[in-house]
């Protein structure tokens, strides 16, 4: 332990994550999560474009810097790879403070990986409030990996729910095949930008959909059922179903969002929508009156 702690105390006095040149912008982000659920094999297929099925685990913490380019934006991205492992929690809690971005990893095949959510995210609440560094909250996605093995054991819906009620984004990925990994780091990056006040949120002309909209559109396209599109559960009112579309509608209307195709998302939005509401009418019980109309 006190070997990495004098590892992050010397690298953070060389000033490597604070780089003097300001046409830089410099983000750390932190990758966490109990043991085998595939951190390091995410960060190398990011970085590096590969897989290896071989189960290396991380002593302490490994960093990879990676060098991007968003938004005209030359970036540089600090990701700390850390250990699950409990013998390493005190160098754990040397990585919590300056954070712009955190991951959170489970395994979809692991219910205890994915119950370790907890443990972690309190872990990380206790010691982010001594934060001295960005004054702004960091970004927070959640990751379920491995969706490439057979035997789930966290359903895609209930993951969702874990992160959406704690206002956190949610993937899912394989290391394996890559899915979703790259959205993933782009994501974590567009977001702290825009937290960062490098980027605007949604800057006027621009003719991509930022990644508030590309996460309403995942739901989109990832969800089994037009309730799980919209973030859902079958038991929902009408009320709830037309507040979710109001808050959609400002983000992919075309009059609020120049982007292109915002106006086939909107489309799509309103049609989802109608097919809910319609849903809902039809499973409620009918008056005595109505049954006889």
């Amino acid at each position: 332990t006190e070997v990495w702690l004098s590892f992050t105390l010397e690298m953070s006095v060389k000033g490597v994550f604070l780089k003097p040149d300001e046409n830089l912008v410099w983000i750390r982000a932190v990758v966490l999560g109990g043991t085998q659920v595939g951190k390091s094999c995410l960060v190398q297929k990011y970085c590096k474009k590969k897989f290896t099925s071989e189960y290396l685990p991380t002593i302490g913490v490994d960093l990879v810097i990676m060098k991007e380019v968003v938004q005209n934006k030359d970036v540089r991205l600090c990701i700390f790879d850390t250990s699950g492992d409990p013998l390493y929690k005190d160098v754990r809690n040397e990585f919590y403070e300056d954070l712009h971005c955190t991951l959170l990893v489970y395994d979809v095949t692991s219910r205890r990986s994915f119950e370790h959510l907890e443990v972690t995210q309190q872990e990380v609440q206790n010691h982010s409030q001594k934060r001295s560094g960005p004054k702004t909250n960091p970004c927070v996605a959640v990751c379920g990996n491995k969706i490439d093995k057979p035997s789930r054991a966290v359903p895609l819906q209930e993951g969702k729910n874990w992160a959406t009620t704690r206002g956190y984004v949610h993937y899912e990925t394989s290391a394996s095949s890559g899915e979703n990994i790259f959205d993933l780091f782009k994501h974590l990056i567009q977001t702290t930008l825009q937290n960062l006040g490098e980027v605007p949120l949604n800057p006027k002309g621009d003719d991509k959909l930022n990644c508030h909209h590309l996460e309403v559109i995942r739901n989109f396209k990832t969800g089994k059922n037009d309730f799980e599109k919209l973030g859902l559960n079958p038991n929902c009112t009408k009320d709830d179903v037309n507040k979710v579309y109001r808050k959609y509608a400002v983000l992919l209307h075309p009059d609020k969002n120049p982007a292109v195709g915002s106006d086939e998302y909107f489309k799509m939005l309103t049609k989802i929508r109608s097919n809910l509401l319609r849903e809902i009418s039809a499973s409620k019980p009918k008056g005595f009156f109505e049954r006889w109309k």
